[in-house]
């Protein structure tokens, strides 16, 4: 009987031995992480040490708060990926209507075409320039401190702490400010662009001299270019731009309509895009916002 109560005390003696070997690493491991956060040593002593003394709860509900995480960012992973290929699918059908009107431009009108076909150029590199922009914009919105990169030269400078986060933020922050620079202006580069497209289309192309039906062909690659780049705006949700060129779109279609650019047969209309353009007694059907009339 002796023995085996001896047996079963050193058996206990070397449980508790490995419980707490198992149990130290987990409690310097938590008091660590509470003094990077600068929490009150006392507390900070007797938090590890109930962490330490539960570490097979303290791991199991780490384990499990690392898996919901890790499904959370796969989910996060997943929508936006939707939303960059559906973004990258609505700029690529932009480019490619871009391209249609500069070879139209280019058979149809040769040197009297050039100044529109700059515009169509323009508007092209401008069209990519602002998507890609507006997705860093995006993305930067989502990170709230300093990245590495951004600290490295302060670090480099033996930097440290809070001396080193602050330093982090105001290089962030100018950062931040310069790419929402950037991202202004190429919004403002890209209505102009496709404004620019617009007037040239208008004024300078003598609607005849290729013919009536490639001229109507050409206006409305003009009006689905327009309702295109209305559609991806929505999607980069830029609500000012999207009513911007949505209004575009509009006096595209007035002016077809003053110039008889409309009368066309239903099937040619379908194929080139005249179907974006409804009569002038009825609403225009379109999914980006009807923009209101300035005063």
């Amino acid at each position: 009987m002796t023995v085996a109560l001896v047996h079963v005390t050193m058996r206990l003696s070397e449980f508790i031995t490995v419980y707490l070997a198992a149990a130290a690493p987990v409690g310097v491991a938590y008091f660590m992480r509470q003094h990077m956060a600068h929490t009150h040593h006392a507390t900070q002593l007797l938090r590890a040490a109930a962490v330490a003394l539960l570490w097979p709860l303290t791991l199991s509900a780490h384990l499990l708060k690392q898996k919901r995480s890790a499904r959370r960012e796969r989910s996060a992973d997943n929508a936006r990926h939707t939303y960059e290929t559906r973004i990258t699918k609505a700029e690529r059908a932009l480019v490619n209507t871009l391209h249609q009107t500069d070879d139209l431009l280019h058979d149809a009108y040769s040197l009297r075409g050039a100044r529109a076909r700059q515009a169509a150029t323009d508007a092209r590199a401008s069209v990519e320039r602002f998507v890609g922009l507006a997705l860093a914009v995006a993305t930067e919105r989502s990170v709230a401190e300093p990245t590495e990169r951004e600290l490295e030269l302060y670090r480099v400078a033996g930097r440290k702490g809070d001396d080193l986060l602050v330093a982090g933020r105001c290089v962030r922050r100018r950062n931040r400010a310069r790419l929402h620079a950037h991202h202004e202006q190429a919004r403002t580069d890209l209505i102009h662009a496709l404004a620019e497209l617009l007037e040239t289309v208008e004024h300078n192309l003598p609607a005849r001299a290729a013919g009536a039906e490639t001229f109507a062909q050409l206006y409305w690659l003009v009006i689905r270019v327009f309702a295109q780049a209305t559609d991806l705006l929505s999607l980069l949700d830029d609500r000012a731009a999207a009513t911007s060129v949505a209004r575009l779109l509009d006096a595209a279609c007035a002016w077809a309509r003053r110039h008889e650019v409309l009368a066309l047969p239903r099937t040619n209309a379908a194929q080139i895009g005249g179907a974006l353009c409804q009569p002038s007694t009825q609403p225009t059907n379109l999914t980006h916002p009807t923009p209101q009339p300035t005063a």
